[in-house]
């Protein structure tokens, strides 16, 4: 026993100073408890608590206590087993804080706006989106639905409130599947009338509104057009172009319809020569004042008289090319005294954009037009013409050549006039 209690003296003087006491965890107490023969075995009942408790030499106890030898007094100590929590470091802490959103903009600056708050300002919550989709469904109409209500309540409407019907449909209509509709619901009809019945020279706002609904419909849509030949609107408009002397605003409305109704449509263009369209449009020019109206007018002539060259002179199906060669727009126009517009008109044209289209109409009927574009005051005008754009041209930046254009087309109006006459 000497030899043992040596050794063990010896071991506990090894244990450095900052060694803690060893925690054992006991799942049988005959581990722990086998005492030496010389040990007094006690009946005494040990209680354990939460605190460390002296086990006498001798003593038993429950299983699964917490048991440590006292290194300083040499007696072994037992109490109950407690779950100790995991230590943190403050960093950890930290960290976990910083995932906690709340937590993290906090601590940013409240000038500083982050990138999440940005994207949040910038687009619309889940709810809210569903809320405005909800909202959208519960009243969602399809625009068959609209057109025809639209139509029921103007059939139904006083003057005031038929203007704003009205203002709806041009916005709707100018869809291709929407001018249809209009067509098939019986509004084509039901405005065309309306129009025909209007006295233009007492109330031309509505007859404007009624106007500008039936040519958004023909716009670019062939199927509109011959539907609208069936029901003669153009010769409606012919008619009320002939017979009464029509508002400016009314007239350029007139004009729209009839542009839409005309273009890429050779059988309108044929029946509107027919109906005396020509002669129309030449006492159209010479009753109006407005220069922007003449030169509308202009435009629209000319833009027929080259699609025609356009369609003989590409590639295009033969009876496409048929119907075209049976249209003598030009011919009309110079049976009329189209011709002899062109210098007034030029004369009073004071702004680029009507000088320009109006050189470009000269310029598609100099061959037919010979005999007026050598009137000698014509020509000294485009001879003063062509010195100003010059002037104009030599001032323009290099990359620009709009004022070039200009006197390009101004020599060759020129020279093809000089070379007719020579011959």
């Amino acid at each position: 026993m000497k030899f043992w209690s040596f050794l063990i003296l010896y071991f506990v003087t090894l244990i450095p100073n900052n060694f803690t006491n060893d925690i054992i965890l006991v799942e049988d107490s005959s581990y722990v408890e086998k005492p030496d023969e010389k040990f007094e075995v006690t009946d005494e009942e040990f209680i354990p608590t939460h605190e460390w408790q002296r086990v006498k030499p001798g003593q038993g106890i429950p299983k699964g206590l917490h048991v440590r030898l006292n290194v300083q007094t040499g007696e072994r100590e037992a109490k109950i087993l407690e779950e100790e929590k995991p230590k943190i470091s403050k960093e950890f802490e930290e960290s976990l804080k910083l995932i906690n959103n709340e937590e993290f903009f906090s601590k940013k600056s409240q000038n500083e706006e982050t990138h999440e708050e940005k994207i949040r300002k910038k687009f619309k919550s889940y709810d809210e989106l569903k809320k405005e989709l909800n909202d959208i469904n519960f009243n969602v109409q399809t625009d068959f639905e609209i057109i025809k209500s639209l139509l029921e309540q103007f059939k139904n409407s006083n003057r005031s409130d038929k203007v704003t019907i009205l203002k709806d449909l041009e916005f709707y209509v100018h869809q291709f599947d929407n001018g249809l509709l209009l067509c098939d619901l019986g509004g084509f009809d039901l405005i065309l009338k309306e129009l025909n019945s209007t006295l233009m020279h007492e109330d031309s706002e509505y007859a404007q509104n009624l106007i500008i609904v039936l040519g958004s419909a023909i716009q670019s849509n062939s199927k509109v057009k011959v539907y609208a030949i069936k029901t003669q609107l153009l010769q409606i408009l012919l008619n009320r172009m002939s017979t009464r002397i029509l508002k400016n605003e009314l007239l350029s409305k007139f004009i729209f319809t009839l542009s839409g109704l005309l273009r890429n449509f050779p059988f309108a263009q044929h029946e509107f020569l027919k109906f005396g369209g020509a002669e129309i449009l030449s006492n159209t020019i010479n009753k109006i004042e407005s220069i922007k109206l003449k030169t509308k007018i202009l435009t629209l002539t000319d833009d027929l008289i080259r699609e025609k060259k356009n369609i003989i002179n590409s590639p295009n199906d033969l009876s496409t090319v048929e119907q075209y060669n049976k249209i003598n727009f030009v011919d009309e126009l110079i049976q009329k005294n189209w011709c002899d517009h062109y210098g007034s008109i030029l004369a009073i044209a004071e702004d680029h954009d009507s000088r320009e289209k109006i050189l470009d109409s000269m310029m598609s009927l100099v061959e037919h037009c010979q005999a007026s574009f050598r009137n000698q005051d014509l020509i000294n005008l485009i001879k003063k013409l062509l010195n100003i754009y010059k002037n104009l041209a030599e001032k323009e930046h290099e990359n620009d050549d709009y004022f070039v254009k200009f006197v390009k087309n101004f020599k060759i109006l020129l020279n093809e006039i000089k070379l007719k006459q020579d011959l």
